[in-house]
């Protein structure tokens, strides 16, 4: 139980672990994109600009608990993580928009179906080009070995 603990507290550089912990803090930022896009869209608002308000919220959220549990610490400053992240966001969010508006204007679907549709699309992108920015290994210096030099051998 202290091992699974232990595993649940820190970071991890496995593939795996990150793919569920990534799944699971994409889940809390699903709740937060779907809920504030059901919410604003039933107030009145345009589907596709509570798209992307509820998709920007999200991304905020997806970012804190990425960066506390998800990735290890990148090499990176947190101001270059986060626009990066906000980065890959935007791609995420074009695309989202895009299949949003495919799906809900094109196709007819209701917009809640068009998101749930959109969204493993989007997973999918945002976890492979977070891992690819995040998991870049860190460069390491290395430092010319010097010989020796004791001024009392001769």
């Amino acid at each position: 139980m202290d091992r699974l603990k232990r595993s649940l507290r820190t970071k991890s550089d496995k593939t795996s672990v990150q793919l569920v912990r990534y799944a699971f803090v994409a889940g809390i930022g699903l709740a937060v994109d779907f809920g504030l896009l059901v919410l604003l869209t039933e107030a009145g608002m345009h589907y596709l600009t509570a798209a992307t308000i509820a998709f920007v919220v999200a991304l905020v959220v997806n970012y804190v608990l990425s960066m506390l549990w998800v990735f290890p610490r990148s090499r990176h400053s947190r101001w270059r993580e986060f626009g990066m992240f906000g980065a890959i966001g935007l791609v995420g969010l074009g695309l989202n928009d895009l299949l949003m508006w495919v799906l809900t204007s094109g196709l007819g679907m209701h917009y809640v179906v068009s998101k749930a549709v959109t969204t493993g699309l989007v997973f999918t992108w945002n976890f492979i080009a977070r891992k690819s920015f995040f998991a870049a290994p860190v460069p390491v210096l290395k430092t010319v070995a010097q010989p020796d030099h004791d001024p009392d051998l001769k």
